[in-house]
């Protein structure tokens, strides 16, 4: 094979390997809307609460972060990519450690150790400390429910009682 049929050869599997591994430059999720917003609990902003949209219709939850004025951007497929329009559920929780975060002494480690080891394994957390009502982080008992719209604005305010 002369040099430059193996030249070619060569930019023709680089061109392939990087179709490949681009998935050709498209965009193979669900077209998203921008969702931001703002948490306050009695009026003032919740820093560090776990904001989630679920709808019935989209496969994978919307998710953000309140920041210290309690303002939240929502992502679902990479950062701050927004949700999927569609008409969403939404839970807000906000824990916190509850013991003194000393470390457990694995040849004495008492009931506290138990107690924590049982929680993970039922997938809970003992040492957290619910922050907001427990209703609002269960999509059951939230009562909070937002439309996310391919056009409008989408930036949502939660002022949690």
């Amino acid at each position: 094979m002369g040099t430059k049929r193996v030249a070619c050869w060569n930019a023709v599997v680089l061109a392939a390997l990087l179709m490949a591994m681009t998935g050709c430059g498209g965009d193979e999720f669900p077209a998203r809307a921008k969702v931001t917003g703002v948490v306050k609990f009695k009026g003032q902003p919740v820093a560090d609460a776990t904001v989630t949209f679920f709808s019935d219709t989209v496969p994978r939850a919307a998710i953000g972060a309140t920041d210290a004025q309690g303002r939240f951007t929502l992502s679902t497929f990479g950062e701050n990519d927004g949700a999927v329009p569609a008409d969403y559920i939404v839970t807000i929780a906000k824990k916190t450690a509850a013991d003194s975060g000393a470390a457990y002494d694995p040849a004495n480690p008492g009931a506290a150790y138990g107690k924590a080891m049982a929680g993970s394994a039922m997938g809970s957390n003992p040492t957290a400390k619910d922050e907001l009502p427990l209703k609002y982080a269960n999509r059951g008992t939230s009562g909070l429910s937002q439309k996310v719209t391919a056009d409008g604005s989408n930036d949502f305010t939660f002022d949690l009682q």
